[in-house]
C-alpha cells in the first residue's frame, strides 16, 4: 500500500480519476437493488401520443 500513498502524493489527479471511475462502474450494480428496496420499479418508457390524437387536439 505504500505505492498508493506515493502515487497519491505524486499524482493525485490520476488516483482520484481511478477512484471516481471505479465508483462509476459500481453504480449500475448497486443502485437497482436500492431502488427496488425503496419501492421504485423499473422505469417504463413513455411513448409519444398517437398522431390521430395530435390532429384532433390541433383541430380544437
Amino acid at each position: 500500500m505504500s505505492w498508493l500513498r506515493t502515487m497519491m502524493h505524486q499524482e493525485p489527479i490520476i488516483v482520484w480519476s481511478f477512484i471516481i471511475g471505479g465508483v462509476g462502474l459500481a453504480l449500475p450494480l448497486v443502485v437497482p437493488p436500492i431502488r427496488e428496496a425503496m419501492g421504485y420499479g423499473a422505469p417504463t418508457p413513455k411513448s409519444p401520443p398517437p398522431v390521430r390524437q395530435l390532429i384532433e387536439t390541433a383541430k380544437q
